[in-house]
Parts: structure tokens; sequence; C-alpha cells
């Protein structure tokens, strides 16, 4: 499921949506510590990529923000979220 999340994170951050890509990126990291699945090197590094361009896009403020917010969320919601995107997609 992490990877799925991943996935359409990067899909979405492609298409310029860097706060849906910053809030699935950390719920996707949210659920690998809940399940004690440690990022690889390469999720790690695709990761700060996303978060870097999206402090780019808007401030870092922001972006800690909806970092902190994504990592609160339940695969429950995390899932929701990426579905409803991929619907509007």
């Amino acid at each position: 499921m992490t990877n799925s999340l991943e996935r359409i994170a990067n899909s979405v951050v492609a298409r310029g949506k860097h706060t849906a890509g910053v809030l699935l990126y950390a719920a996707a990291e949210a659920l690998c510590r809940t399940l004690r699945i440690p990022l690889s090197r390469r999720e790690q590094a695709e990761c700060e990529r996303i978060l870097t361009e999206a402090r780019a896009a808007m401030d870092s403020e922001t972006v800690e923000d909806l970092r902190a917010e994504g990592l609160q969320w339940t695969g429950e919601q995390a899932v929701s979220y990426a579905l409803a995107l991929l619907s509007d997609a």
C-alpha cells in the first residue's frame, strides 16, 4: 500500500499538485513507521525530492505543516484521499 501511495504522490507532483504529493508521501512514511518497514534509500531520496520541489513551489512552513498533517493520517484516510485524486485525474 505504501508503494501505491508513493506512486500516486509522484504522479500528482508531476502535475504540479505539490500539496497532495507532500500529504501522500507523509502518509506513506507514517504507514511505514507503523508497520516497522524502513524506507529504502530510493524511497528516502524520492521523498526528499518531493519535499524540495514543494518547498520551491510553496513556503517551507506550509510544506512542514502539510507533512505533519499527512504523518497523522490513518491508512484509510490516505487511501481515500488518493482515490479522490485519481478520480479527479
